[in-house]
């Protein structure tokens, strides 16, 4: 049950880039609107590399930061098309900002109805590539070793995100593809879905339903 309950529910995982023994202290000025960075070379010898400029939040990381704090979860789930939708149990989710409020940090923990598996915990990473215009998400859950990781663009006028994504069934080592929609409805209600293909007939299904909402 573990499985799939990590498959469905939301996401985390953050990517370093490092190389060549290089060390990078950033350097700020009141009198500057750069930024300085001071790279050392393998040599032992500094150089100043100017004019590079860090990223900071946008509207959509303010978006994202509107969601922080402690909420709730109550959701259904469906095993394949024709089946009726059964209670995922209760959940709760923790959301915080870091980096600077580049990134959302997210802490889900679900607790599954009886017969439903046990209880699960789950990091998702959430970020908005200025860039690219699109959302970015990753999740790890325990119980599993293969995390997931999507991105997707706002749709204004659902005020949703949809982001596809690959995941990789541990029993049979084949890869499925799936989707999760996430919907703000208002300042104290969000939705999360996620849709997968069913294997017998082909056709696209809603997996899981959370509503979740801000603990007050």
């Amino acid at each position: 049950m573990k499985p799939f309950t990590f498959v469905v529910c939301t996401t985390a995982i953050l990517l370093f880039a490092c190389g060549n023994d290089k060390k990078i202290a950033q350097s700020n000025s009141a009198e500057s609107d750069t930024t300085s960075l001071m790279l050392e070379k393998e040599d032992g010898v500094f150089a100043a590399a100017e004019g590079i400029v860090f990223p900071s939040p946008g509207e959509f990381h303010k978006m994202l930061a509107r969601s922080n704090g402690t909420w709730t979860g109550a959701g259904t789930m469906r095993f394949s098309a024709d089946s009726d939708p059964v209670s995922s149990g209760a959940s709760t989710l923790v959301n915080k900002m870091a980096m600077d409020g580049l990134y959302q940090v997210s802490e889900v923990k679900g607790s599954p109805a009886p017969g439903m598996g046990a209880p699960w915990t789950g990091l998702r990473i959430t970020g908005y590539d200025n860039a690219r215009k699109v959302f970015t998400r990753a999740m790890i859950g325990d119980g599993a070793t293969n995390g997931v990781v999507m991105e997707g663009l706002w749709d204004e006028a659902t005020r949703s995100i949809t982001m596809p994504f690959k995941q990789i069934d541990r029993s049979t080592g084949k890869e499925h593809s799936l989707k999760e929609v996430y919907k703000i409805i208002d300042e104290d209600t969000e939705v999360l879905e996620i849709y997968g293909t069913d294997p017998k007939t082909g056709k696209e299904f809603k997996m899981l339903n959370v509503t979740w909402t801000r603990m007050k």
